[in-house]
C-alpha cells in the first residue's frame, strides 16, 4: 500500500477512517462480503451439528 494511503488512514482515525477513506461504495462491497462470510460460518455450523448428530446414533 501507498505510504501516503496510510498515513491519510491514520489520520481519519483507524477503521472509521478507512470507511471514509474508501468512500461509500467500498463500505457497502465490505459489509456484503461480511454477510457472504456470516452465510460460509452457518453452513459449516449446520454441516458439524449434521456430523453431531449422526455420531451420536
Amino acid at each position: 500500500m501507498d505510504p501516503d494511503i496510510v498515513s491519510a488512514i491514520y489520520q481519519f482515525g483507524g477503521p472509521t477512517g478507512i470507511v471514509t477513506f474508501l468512500g461509500w461504495q467500498g463500505w457497502k462491497k465490505l459489509s456484503s462480503l461480511e454477510r457472504w462470510m456470516n452465510k460460509i460460518d452457518r453452513r459449516l455450523l449446520v454441516i458439524e451439528t449434521r456430523l453431531e448428530i449422526g455420531e451420536e446414533e
